[in-house]
């Protein structure tokens, strides 16, 4: 059986400076990724440490005026063999922090998600937009579930695809990443939106500083 590699000092020095100095807005995504609800303001990201199995951030949240240092703990899928495999890892931690939780998107608005599928329901079945009519005393004949159904799929995809896929060229994403904020865009709108403008504005400042590259 073989024993738990280990990672020298000075190879974990080594990355550790070329993820703060160059992949900011990477480590920056996995502090929204593992800090829970999309809520407050996430600043001064940086990676402390890391082992053959997991490695340790530290950022500044900030809810309001109140500012608290939080620091997680988070495990590689499959713990290090070697050196080389060090910025494989690294990689698949940056692409999986800057993909959107698809299932967490439609959790945090299940209103939402009920009145889309509300019209989506009335539109393929008329009888079903009948009884809501019929429960509203004014009729307003422009206002019917197929004028509601084209109407939110004209500006969700509109949305989707012009404004959130500006954001997901500057966040510099590949094309399963940039599709799967399509989908939470389409569905969920500007409370997705602001998640990937957010990350699109941590590869901006790396980009203003020279820094960023791509992975």
């Amino acid at each position: 059986m073989s024993g738990r590699y280990e990672i020298n000092q000075s190879t974990e020095a080594r990355v550790l400076r070329h993820m703060n100095d160059d992949h900011a807005a990477s480590i920056h995504a996995i502090a929204r990724k593992v800090d829970g609800p999309w809520q407050g303001k996430i600043s001064n990201a940086k990676l402390v440490s890391f082992t053959s199995d997991h490695y340790v951030i530290s950022y500044v949240k900030c809810d309001g005026d109140v500012c608290s240092m939080e620091k997680k703990e988070i495990t590689f899928d499959e713990p290090i063999a070697s050196d080389k495999e060090i910025r494989e890892k690294f990689v698949t931690e940056h692409k999986r922090a800057f993909m959107p939780d698809l299932v967490k998107a439609f959790s945090e608005r299940p209103v939402l998600i009920l009145v889309e599928v509300l019209f989506v329901t009335a539109y393929l079945f008329p009888n079903v937009e009948e009884v809501i009519a019929s429960m509203i005393p004014i009729s307003i004949p422009f206002l019917s579930a197929s004028f509601f159904f084209w109407l939110t799929v004209f500006l969700h995809s509109s949305e989707a695809t012009f404004i959130g896929m500006y954001f997901c060229k500057k966040a510099k994403l590949d094309i399963k990443s940039s599709f799967a904020w399509w989908i939470a865009i389409l569905f969920c709108g500007f409370f997705e939106i602001r998640k990937i403008k957010e990350l699109a504005s941590e590869v901006a400042l790396q980009e203003k500083g020279g820094k960023f590259k791509d992975h």
